[in-house]
């Protein structure tokens, strides 16, 4: 299934190097992201040493050719851009403004302290400030970040505060038992790029001051960079190689060691975005020194949870190693207190916070205008899965479009009107318009005067009603709409259903195609069978169908008498959970019931009557079923009393002849109701998972199933009840997430 596509920019190194790839590398295993479809673009930055500036713009000429490709085959709806300062963050700026030319959601994510730097460039400011202006949203590492950024951006609340992230587990981990021996060598560490603007060369001195003062140090170096050769030559110079030591670059197992080795991390910067490394000493109790710059305050209090020292006074640096590196009782509260505020950093908080922000609209963002013409929509419940289809989306997607939806005031063969107000637009509580049209006449002026405002996609529930579905299409042959249009046909081309007025819908669909008013219309499908019903009926091409199963309807609480039942051995309670049509084929399964069964068998009935004369025909059969079968009609119920009513059942059964999807299975499964089906429906293989049967449509195959239900026991019960709400916790609730993204993504396709 196609999920929703979202562009991620950033490093994605074989291993991490550096912070910017860490945070990439995290982001992409989180919760959150792990279940997007997420496009990599890899910026990494694999030698800084030999960035040589033709040897840029070659892969930036080339990035901007996969980014092309990706806008026109992959359409994303959003993208994450990690930058840096200087030729990097030109080349990312430069990515969102011709992302932004295609409507693409970007949300940029600066994580160079060096950006500082560049700001005293006027092009580069200007060009920032450009970039700030068409960005959606610009997250910032800390509050120090924040204020910086305020004075290039016209809208402060584009400025969205994301702490850098640490696993959940790393700072869930326990600290191991602190070694509080006596040493007489100070072991300081540092890990990172080997630039000039990480002050190295100021660590190197301040080693070799301590050095002189007498005591025993040692520095062990890990990183690569352009600055390497300096930083070999002033350790030469110092005489210090006996205690300096170049290590290479350090991999996450090699960095696991360092952590718990109990040396003292410093980082002497001039400039820092977040550092990650200061937040993986912290989690694993590595005490820390730090410059007093950018966010590393909002990370350290002095004293507490590690050592600030000031860039400006000379010797800090140096009386700051000291003062920590011959005090173990200092090392030892600065360890205990290092995971204090860590929470803030975790991985799920900022996987979250950005998901977020990748799809929600800002205020200035217009909603793209969706109207759903359908026969019926809530309070109207006698319609079944068409209803809960129609109403579930509209939960879906009431923040991501404007929705409003066109309907009749009246339910399913109703004569008689809901108490709803007719002929004006009613908002709902869930943020959706909906015009309850008394007669034709009111629903085709409604119609006439969207042509002036009309929505961007027209959504049709249904292809048989002349109203609903028929007047739509006519008009949009003549031009008066000029909206584009999806029809979700809900079942009605399926075999079982297009039988009953046969010769009426095929004169339909004939003249349609014929008037060709199915041309340049888009169909959605919700699984291939009901693919292939359309491409069969309508003769449209394979692109004009989007395959998209139905939401699930699902409560957010099993009702307790759900778990309160008890299955005794010799008596079952079974449930007919649907419309009394024959297509349901509730006559079949009285029939099946007309036998000579050990036990004792109550049959509740819940479901509109659609066919009297089919209704007549089952009630015959229900007064010639034996004494020990009871059977009890409830009418047709809201959709909260129904699921109410069948949770105290123990079985739901449905032997239809068809379904394209079958919203009442999974309300079934929803209130832990296992279900008998015929298996003429997508749900398949139902016993291996516990959530009942699927059987061949013959009498004696339901008759042995209907003998195995009486004499089940209670635990038996049991494990098919639990697997159907094992099932709807594992299974359905991750495939709504998902479904979600497939809509989006389609419609968008349709909608541009």
């Amino acid at each position: 299934m196609t999920k929703s596509n979202i562009i991620f920019i950033g490093s994605f190194p074989k291993e991490t190097k550096g912070g910017s790839s860490t945070a990439s590398m995290l982001l992409v295993s989180s919760s959150e992201f792990n279940n997007e479809s997420i496009i990599k673009l890899d910026s990494t930055l694999e030698d800084i040493s030999k960035n040589l500036f033709i040897s840029r713009v070659f892969r930036a000429i080339l990035r901007f050719f996969k980014l092309t490709g990706i806008i026109f085959k992959q359409r994303p709806e959003s993208a994450l851009i990690f930058c840096g300062h200087g030729w990097g963050f030109l080349e990312k700026g430069l990515m969102l403004l011709y992302l932004r030319m295609f409507g693409i959601k970007s949300v940029l994510a600066p994580n160079s302290g060096l950006i500082l730097r560049s700001l005293d460039h006027t092009y580069f400011r200007r060009f920032l400030i450009l970039v700030f202006r068409r960005a959606n949203y610009i997250i910032c590492q800390g509050k120090y970040w924040q204020d910086v950024f305020k004075l290039y951006v016209r809208n402060p609340e584009k400025l969205k505060i994301v702490k850098n992230w640490l696993p959940d587990q790393a700072i869930a981990k326990p600290l191991t038992v602190f070694d509080n021996e006596k040493s007489d060598k100070i072991s300081l560490v540092y890990l990172g790029w080997l630039e000039e603007y990480k002050g190295i060369l100021d660590l190197v001195d301040a080693v070799g001051k301590v050095k002189q003062q007498g005591h025993n140090i040692n520095l062990d170096i890990w990183g690569e960079g352009s600055y390497k050769a300096e930083i070999a030559k002033r350790i030469q110079s110092l005489d210090l190689n006996d205690c300096v030591h170049l290590k290479g670059w350090a991999n996450e197992e090699t960095k696991s060691k360092i952590y718990n080795q109990q040396s003292i991390l410093v980082l002497p910067s001039y400039y820092e975005g977040m550092p990650n490394v200061v937040l993986e000493a912290m989690a694993n109790g590595l005490p820390v020194i730090a410059s007093n710059i950018s966010t590393l305050p909002e990370l350290i209090s002095n004293g507490e949870n590690g050592l600030l020292y000031n860039l400006n006074i000379k010797n800090d640096l140096s009386n700051s190693i000291l003062k920590l590196g011959t005090n173990l009782k200092l090392q030892q509260v600065i360890r205990q207190n290092a995971k204090e505020g860590l929470k803030a950093h975790q991985l799920e908080t900022a996987s979250q916070q950005i998901y977020s922000l990748l799809n929600t609209r800002s205020k200035k963002e217009t909603k793209q205008s969706i109207l759903i013409l359908t026969d019926w929509f809530e309070p109207a419940y006698k319609g079944g899965g068409p209803i809960t289809s129609c109403y579930n989306f509209c939960l879906q997607f009431n923040e991501q479009y404007e929705l409003s939806v066109l309907t009749s005031n009246r339910d399913f063969q109703s004569d008689s009107t809901l108490d709803v107000i007719s002929n004006e637009w009613l908002k709902k509580d869930y943020d959706v318009k909906v015009f309850y049209a008394s007669s034709f006449i009111s629903y085709l002026k409604e119609i006439i005067r969207r042509k002036k405002n009309q929505p961007k996609l027209i959504y049709l529930q249904g292809v048989f009603s002349f109203r609903f579905g028929i007047m739509p299409l006519l008009l949009a042959k003549l031009r008066i709409l000029n909206s584009k249009i999806i029809v979700a046909p809900r079942g009605m081309l399926q075999s079982g259903a297009i039988g009953r007025n046969k010769s009426k819908k095929m004169v339909y669909l004939n003249a349609a195609r014929f008037l060709g008013l199915f041309n340049r219309i888009h169909f959605q499908a919700t699984d291939k069978t009901e693919q292939e019903d359309i491409k069969h009926h309508t003769k449209v091409a394979d692109k004009q169908i989007n395959i998209l199963p139905n939401f699930p309807n699902v409560l957010h609480q099993t009702p307790a008498s759900s778990s309160e039942k008890i299955k005794e051995t010799g008596k079952v309670k079974l449930v007919y959970y649907s419309r009394i049509a024959p297509k349901k084929n509730l006559a079949f399964y009285i029939d099946v019931l007309s036998h000579e069964f050990e036990g004792q068998v109550d049959l509740g009935i819940i479901g509109p009557i659609e066919d009297e004369a089919y209704w007549s025909k089952i009630n015959d059969k229900i007064s010639a079923l034996p004494k020990n079968i009871t059977v009890t009609y409830y009418g047709a119920m809201p959709l909260i009393a129904s699921l109410n009513k069948i949770s105290q059942y123990h079985f739901m059964v449905l032997p239809t002849l068809g379904e394209n999807y079958g919203h009442v299975i999974v309300e079934s499964f929803s209130v832990g109701l296992p279900i008998i089906l015929s298996k003429k429906t997508p749900w398949l293989n139902l016993e291996s998972k516990h959530l009942g049967w699927d059987l061949d449509l013959k009498i004696d195959v339901f008759r042995k199933n209907v003998s195995t239900v009486i004499q089940m026991d209670n635990e038996t019960y049991k494990k098919y009840q639990n697997g159907t709400l094992e099932y709807i916790a594992t299974e359905i609730k991750p495939q709504i997430k998902e479904l979600n993204h497939n809509y989006k993504t389609v419609l968008s396709k349709i909608i541009i």
